[in-house]
């Protein structure tokens, strides 16, 4: 070989350790590789015999030689002092793409974790909040810090929607790159999220995967959120039902207390008139008496109606025997009362004024006569018991007690929604309803409340 010839060949391989160095595609490689060894064709492979670039087509009397355990060499000609240089080049080369994809799949793995991280905060908001748009700006906030390079769109006009994208199905594209997540409510469309970048192959089904994540949890929320509203509303009309169902157990309770001073009143009114010519003092005493009479009417009928209207979740605080004695006078059940005195405790009173006129009338059905009432504290807890002289629960029915629609009486005489609804009652105050055998017979309920 002449010596220009020599240069030339310094030359060639000078600059294919250059393009090495650059990390060029293998395909660009391959005719300055080919040339510098002077083959007529050249390919690379990986360890397992897989092809990668190819200048050529490999042929059973091409030679190969091992890069290192990486690959192969595939090489038409012979070998020489540059096939020992070359795969020295290519390893150095090959290790360091191999290096600089870990590090970049390490980069891409970290920032996985970072959305991840992103996402389960994101998660958290949807879940404490319930109202729909205030969701959506969570949601389209976070998806755009998670991409600041693409334009976030969301739409609920299926009309505005590319015509790749399917309702229910996410749709991920390469070029133009487009990321579509659905968001269903009750297996129907309800809107998309779309994800527009120019950059060709910008999203990554890692990226769809983590959007479908963040949807089928927002789906989960709202369809929870739903539920529970559902489950509100049906427990509000059963703490009515049982409301009202208590008002008709005492309704003839009610009506005598409300005959008896509307009796007094009328016969006081007659006998004022008849007293007016000649004896004013006298008729001025009963229409009096008379004014007495119906003042009290009306307070019954006032309880009653405060009783009976739909209460709120709104606490205040609580005289525990203010409630007992306006229940009392409200269900007209004769009972023996002790109380004793009470700190104040933090409830709904027409929520508490239920479940006392609960315990009345079970303990005024079991056994008219006899009821005692007692109330007490004892440090931390107000107690309040009613204890009748009734037979008793039986031991087989015991565990149903307090199940919704349980009842002993006979059809028609109970609804089974009282100690039910009272126990949720008790246990939305953070307090305790429980019953035992009572001394000498019947049964005793204590209901326990925390001090205010």
């Amino acid at each position: 070989m002449s010596q220009h010839d020599e240069f030339n060949q310094l030359q060639r391989e000078y600059q294919l350790w250059g393009e090495l160095d650059r990390d060029r595609p293998w395909e660009a490689l391959l005719p300055l590789l080919a040339e510098c060894g002077g083959w007529s064709g050249v390919a690379l492979s990986d360890a397992q015999g897989q092809p990668l670039a190819q200048l050529g087509w490999p042929e059973a009397s091409w030679a190969k030689a091992p890069i290192s355990d990486l690959g192969w060499l595939h090489y038409a000609g012979s070998g020489g002092d540059f096939l020992y240089r070359a795969l020295e080049w290519l390893e150095r080369s090959w290790r360091r793409r191999e290096r600089d994809r870990a590090w970049a799949s390490s980069r891409a793995d970290v920032a996985r974790l970072q959305s991840l991280d992103r996402l389960l905060v994101v998660l958290e908001q949807l879940s404490s909040s319930l109202e729909f748009a205030e969701q959506r700006e969570i949601a389209l906030r976070a998806v755009q810090a998670m991409f600041p390079q693409a334009r976030v769109e969301w739409t609920e006009d299926p009309q505005r929607l590319p015509a790749q994208v399917t309702y229910l199905k996410p749709l991920l594209l390469e070029s133009p790159a487009l990321l579509a997540v659905p968001l269903a409510e009750n297996d129907r469309w309800r809107a998309s999220l779309l994800l527009h970048s120019e950059k060709t192959g910008a999203f990554r089904r890692g990226d769809q995967d983590l959007l479908c994540l963040l949807m089928q949890h927002w789906q989960a929320v709202r369809q929870a959120s739903h539920t529970h509203s559902l489950w509100m509303e049906s427990q509000a009309q059963l703490l009515h039902s049982s409301k009202l169902a208590a008002v008709g157990q005492f309704a003839a309770g009610l009506a005598h207390e409300l005959n008896t001073p509307l009796a007094a009143a009328v016969l006081a009114v007659e006998g004022g008139m008849r007293c007016l010519p000649d004896r004013w003092e006298l008729a001025k005493t009963k229409l009096e008496k008379s004014l007495q009479a119906l003042f009290r009417s009306q307070r019954l009928v006032e309880k009653m109606l405060y009783f009976s209207r739909d209460s709120q979740s709104a606490r205040e605080s609580v005289d525990l025997n203010r409630c007992l004695q306006e229940s009392l006078e409200l269900c007209g059940v004769p009972a023996q009362v002790q109380t004793g005195e009470l700190p104040p405790v933090w409830g709904n009173p027409q929520e508490l004024g239920q479940v006392i006129i609960n315990l009345l009338l079970n303990a005024r059905d079991a056994e008219p006569n006899g009821i005692q009432v007692r109330t007490f504290s004892d440090g931390p807890r107000v107690h309040l018991e009613v204890q009748d002289q009734g037979p008793g629960i039986p031991e087989e029915v015991r565990e149903r007690v307090f199940d919704a629609f349980f009842t002993t009486k006979e059809v028609g005489s109970g609804t089974g929604l009282g100690l039910s609804v009272s126990q949720q009652i008790v246990h939305a105050h953070e307090g305790a309803l429980e019953f035992e055998d009572a001394e000498g017979g019947g049964t005793l309920f204590r209901l326990s409340l925390g001090r205010l």
